[in-house]
This record gives structure tokens, sequence and C-alpha cells, in this order.
């Protein structure tokens, strides 16, 4: 149980990571956003197009919703346990990721990201869970 346990916490996390690293490429190559470094001076400057961050904030709690659910799915017993620390995790990174950027401004969007990250990540156990039901 520990090893399959641990596959599905590490499965998780990918999916938020990858998933979130993907969207910000695509759409960033794509010109629907600037590139991180741009993204970063127009934050230093107050310049950044307010739509962005709010895009940025639904998709990556899509994900971490996705992330709940994959954990739930994978686990070995108790799918919900294994929603909740994903959610501790996410909490975790998201705060650490705000701690780390908060002289950039805007620190509504990584306080909204830790906010919104164990409630995502337990809605994904609790879609699972729900869907495993039927």
């Amino acid at each position: 149980h520990f090893f399959q346990g641990t596959l599905a916490i590490i499965a998780g996390v990918l999916v938020g990571a990858l998933l979130s690293i993907a969207t910000d490429s695509i759409i960033e190559h794509s010109g629907v956003f600037p590139s991180f470094d741009e993204q970063m001076q127009m934050m230093q400057s107050g310049t950044m197009p307010w739509w962005l961050l709010p895009v940025a904030l639904v998709y990556r709690n899509i994900y971490t919703i996705a992330s709940g659910y994959v954990g739930a799915w994978l686990a070995p017993a108790h799918p919900m346990r294994y929603a909740k620390i994903l959610g501790v995790l996410a909490l975790l990174a998201n705060a650490g990721g705000g701690l780390a950027l908060r002289e950039l401004g805007y620190s509504w969007y990584p306080i909204a990201l830790t906010i919104f990250a164990f409630p995502c990540a337990w809605l994904g156990g609790k879609l699972y869970v729900q869907y495993r039901m039927r």
C-alpha cells in the first residue's frame, strides 16, 4: 500500500504541475500571454493586463481539481485522504511561490491560489468518490 500510495501522490502532483507548465507554454508560445520574462517586467512596472492572472487562476484551479481526482483514483484505499494530502501539498507549494515572488506585486494572485488549493484538491477527490459510487 505504501508504494501504491506514494505513486498516487506523485501522479497527482505531476498532473497538476505538468498541465500548468504545458498550458503556460502553449499560451505563451501562441502569443495569448506574454513570455514569462515579459510578465515579470509587467508585474514590476504595474502594467500587467487585468485579465491574465484571473485566467491563470481558473486553469490552475481546474488542474488542482484534476490532481485531487487522480490522487483519489490511484489511491490504494481512503481516496479522500490522498486528495487531502494533495491539497496540503498544493497549498504549501502555492504559499511558497507566493512568498518567493511577494515583491513583484499582485499579491492577490498567490493568495487566491493558496486559498483555493485545498478546496480544489478536495473537490477532485469528492468528484472521484461520487463518480465511483454510481
